[in-house]
C-alpha cells in the first residue's frame, strides 16, 4: 500500500479540498461511532496532502455506511455503579511506514458506553510497550471521567482492564520504569494512577478480570 501510495498522483486542488472536507464530515461521525473511529484515524492521516489512491479508503468507509447507516446506544435503567471500567488494547507498529501502534479503548458506568477512541501511539520497540501505552492512555481518560464525576459531588473508583500481562507487569513497578528495549525511560504522569484507580488483566476466556490488589497502584508511582 505505502508502494502504491508513492506512486500514485496528488489530487487537485478541487478534489483535494473535497477530500478533507469528507474526512472532516467522517471525523464528525465518528465521535459516538467507535466503529468508525479508527478508519476517520486512518482517512484523516493524509489530509494534508492526500493523493488519489487515498479515496478508496473513503471509498471503502462509504460502502461500510450503506451497509450500516445508523448506530444505536442503548441507555438502560440501571443503578448507581461504584466504578468506570477502562477496557484497553494495542496493536504493535501497525501502521507499516511510520511502525506506529494504534491504541483503542472504552470507558464503561455500568451498562453504558461513556467514551472510546482510536489514537496513534509513539514508536513503541515491543508489544508490551505499546499495551503500556495503551493502558496509560485509558488511565488518563478514566482519571478524568473521576475528576469530573467528583466536581459533581459524586467520587467513583476506577478499573483499568487489558489482557497484556507485560503491561500490567510494567505498570505495577515502583519507580523509574525503562523498557530493555529503551534507554529513555518512560515517563508516565504521576497523577495518572491514583489510590483509587486499579488494573486488572482480563483474558479472552474468561469475562471475570484477574484482579490484582489495589495496594499495588499507589499516588507515589511514577515510571
Amino acid at each position: 500500500m505505502h508502494i502504491e501510495r508513492e506512486a500514485s498522483k496528488e489530487m487537485n486542488k478541487q478534489d483535494g479540498t473535497k477530500y478533507r472536507a469528507l474526512a472532516a464530515r467522517l471525523n464528525y461521525l465518528a465521535l459516538d461511532r467507535p466503529d468508525l473511529q479508527f478508519a476517520a484515524k486512518k482517512v484523516a492521516k493524509h489530509m494534508a496532502s492526500p493523493k488519489e489512491i487515498d479515496w478508496e479508503k473513503l471509498k471503502r468507509v462509504a460502502r461500510y455506511l450503506v451497509g450500516a447507516p445508523r448506530a444505536v446506544q442503548l441507555f438502560k435503567w440501571q443503578q448507581m455503579p461504584d466504578s468506570f471500567q477502562a477496557f484497553t488494547d494495542s496493536d504493535w507498529a501497525g501502521d507499516k511506514l511510520t511502525r506506529k501502534s494504534t491504541s483503542g479503548g472504552v470507558i464503561m458506568f455500568g451498562d453504558h458506553m461513556l467514551k472510546s477512541w482510536s489514537t496513534t501511539q509513539v514508536i513503541a520497540m515491543s508489544s508490551g510497550e505499546a499495551e503500556l501505552y495503551a493502558l496509560i492512555k485509558g488511565a488518563s481518560q478514566i482519571k478524568g471521567m473521576m475528576t469530573q464525576f467528583k466536581e459533581w459531588g459524586t467520587e467513583v473508583n476506577g478499573i483499568i482492564r487489558t489482557d497484556a500481562s507485560a503491561a500490567l507487569g510494567m505498570v505495577h513497578r515502583q519507580g523509574c520504569l525503562s523498557t530493555a528495549n529503551s534507554r529513555q525511560p518512560l515517563l508516565i504522569p504521576p497523577a495518572a494512577i491514583g489510590p483509587k484507580l486499579r488494573a486488572c488483566l482480563s483474558t479472552a476466556k474468561s469475562r471475570q478480570p484477574l484482579l490484582i490488589p489495589p495496594a499495588a497502584i499507589g499516588p507515589k508511582l511514577r515510571a
